[in-house]
């Protein structure tokens, strides 16, 4: 392997692979950590942190398509870098269902940084609206309610339930993406060995 690798380095907060470029070279990580950083609406969030024998950018080269988002060195950083024709060569040997299913991954890949750029900005949205809740005057409210006419009561009762109802949901729905990233591990652990 390392007659393909060209050894890079990188400092801490320095981008490596920019969002929608075309750049389609694979790289390991010798040393260091680096993140991926995906924009989403406007803002831009982690979804991954890649640490030593991580590879990124097989991605963009597989899908032949820009790059999903952006690598920026979270420390200092030791890369292996494989050109693009050197990592086609190696593909190119590979048998065309072992091709297809690894272009599989790939869509699955691509939506799963979609997926995970999209729940980092609800999760953080939420957990506000909980501390914002927390810190409420509840008692007060309660207090004062009681002297509103009974429709009013109604109202304020209905909203108390609605939002309960709603940090209820998204918490249950949490437990349902924890139990499916549980699923897609055995799903790995299976089929490689090796639990993800």
């Amino acid at each position: 392997m390392e007659q393909f690798l060209t050894k890079k380095n990188f400092k801490k907060g320095e981008t490596i692979i920019k969002e929608g470029s075309e750049s389609y070279d694979v790289y390991i990580i010798l040393s260091g950590e680096a993140e991926i950083l995906k924009t989403y609406f406007g803002k831009t969030v982690a979804v991954r942190t890649l640490k030593k024998g991580d590879v990124f950018g097989a991605l963009a080269l597989i899908a032949k398509s820009p790059r999903v988002a952006n690598v920026v060195a979270k420390t200092d950083l030791e890369v292996g870098l494989i050109y693009r024709d050197d990592f086609l060569s190696m593909l190119e040997k590979l048998p065309a269902e072992v091709s297809e299913i690894l272009k599989g991954m790939v869509t699955q890949l691509r939506d799963a940084y979609e997926v995970s750029a999209e729940l980092v900005i609800h999760t953080k949205k939420m957990l506000s609206i909980k501390e914002r809740l927390e810190s409420l005057q509840w008692e007060k409210l309660k207090d004062y309610s009681n002297q509103l006419p009974e429709v009013a009561q109604i109202v304020v009762t209905s909203l108390e339930h609605g939002l309960a109802d709603m940090l209820h949901s998204y918490f249950k729905l949490a437990n349902q993406l924890d139990r499916a990233v549980i699923d897609v591990d055995n799903i790995f652990t299976q089929s490689t060995g090796v639990r993800t």
